[in-house]
């Protein structure tokens, strides 16, 4: 793992300062394509990490997650209504932002991007271990059964490929929860745990950012399922309990 931890403090004070500025930039020209309300996204996504670290502030971690994901959820209406016709922030590889709105634990915007992700054209032809975890995401939110099943399957035949090894405790867990096999649930987890820590090291992919800090994939994804009354229990750092839906 990185030290960023170790420089939060200064970390948070420099992207407070720059909020205002990001803010005043959406719904302007320069937001012409969405850009502006990913950009703030990702900032307050950061500022929610810090204010839960350094500043023990459960409540403002929750709203600024809840923030950074109603951004993205934005970005999807305004590019379905015809406001924004650029799809570069509307594409099927924004769905870890559903699983941030669950780590929020207001899941309004997870159901909006649910309903719009993966609906272009040029998302359809995608095809691959991540485009169906996309889609997996996505059904197990709108909680359609049979398409969920569809694209479980396909995670299961694409586990071969590059890169998606890293990220099998998401296949395991989904593959469990349509099974209702509350064990292999738990041990997918275990297995997204293991595999994160690993993508936190060296130069991973989350190596040097905040999900080093907080796990913020595995604790919307975590939450999803405790809500579906599948009584998971976790007890890692990466994961605060006190961020867990009860």
């Amino acid at each position: 793992m990185g030290d960023l931890i170790n420089r939060l403090g200064e970390l948070h004070q420099n992207y407070k300062s720059g909020i205002s500025f990001l803010e005043g930039r959406v719904d302007t020209e320069l937001d012409y394509d969405g850009g502006a309300k990913s950009v703030l996204s990702l900032n307050y996504r950061f500022l929610a990490i810090c204010e839960f670290i350094n500043n023990k502030n459960k409540i403002k971690f929750q709203e600024l997650l809840s923030k950074s994901a109603s951004l993205v959820a934005k970005n999807f209406q305004d590019y379905n209504s015809g406001k924004i016709t650029e799809t570069i922030y509307v594409k099927w590889n924004r769905f870890y932002n559903i699983l941030d709105s669950y780590a929020s634990l207001d899941t309004s915007a997870a159901e909006d991007i649910a309903k719009y992700i993966g609906n272009l054209d040029i998302d359809k032809k995608e095809k691959g271990f991540f485009p169906a975890l996309s889609y997996s995401i996505k059904y197990l939110v709108l909680e359609d059964d049979k398409c969920l099943k569809i694209y479980s399957n396909k995670l299961s035949d694409y586990l071969d490929q590059k890169n998606a090894k890293n990220y099998l405790g998401y296949a395991e867990v989904i593959k469990a929860y349509i099974n209702k096999d509350i064990k292999l649930v738990q041990k997918g987890f275990d297995t997204m745990l293991a595999n994160h820590k690993q993508l936190c090291k060296g130069r991973g992919e989350y190596s040097n950012t905040e999900d080093e800090i907080i796990f913020l994939h595995g604790l919307g994804l975590l939450n999803l399922v405790r809500s579906r009354g599948f009584d998971i229990k976790l007890s890692d750092k990466l994961i605060p309990e006190d961020l867990i839906i009860k």
